[in-house]
């Protein structure tokens, strides 16, 4: 038996279809990148944020155990976690690009757990982010 096929050249997509699906998202694309932009730069900050208070804990726990006073010296690119009783480096974080440090006062941590209050400043290409360390040792953010 011989098998025959109808509709042969009826199946499938005209070019006119093609364009249109292209053109669509094409559009979509263009309104979707400037948002992503901008959402990348705002994690960026965050991130940058969140790393350096976990650095700030990091250096208070590093006081507790050692039973020393370690801090956290900050410039306008990095920052970095110092025990100060012999001046060794124990940590340096660099700024995610975009990303500036100003401190008030590079804090100290002392061995029971206390340290000197400070106001941080972080600031990028979208927005400004603030954080506080108290005398107790914590650290105070708005999200």
């Amino acid at each position: 038996m011989k098998k025959t096929y109808g509709n042969w050249g009826r199946a499938g997509y005209t070019l006119t279809e093609i364009m249109v699906v292209v053109a669509v998202i094409g559009i979509m694309t263009a309104i979707a990148v400037p948002a992503f932009s901008g959402y990348l730069k705002r994690t960026r900050l965050d991130g940058a944020r969140n790393q350096m208070i976990a650095d700030i804990y990091y250096a208070r726990s590093l006081a507790i155990s050692k039973r020393r006073t370690f801090a956290v010296q900050f410039q306008p690119d990095s920052y970095r976690i110092v025990d100060t009783s012999d001046g060794s480096v124990v940590r340096t974080i660099a700024a995610p690009s975009g990303v500036a440090f100003a401190a008030d006062v590079n804090p100290n941590f002392y061995a029971w757990g206390l340290s000197d209050a400070a106001s941080i400043t972080l600031t990028g290409n979208f927005g400004t982010k603030a954080v506080s360390v108290l005398p107790t040792g914590s650290v105070e953010h708005a999200y």
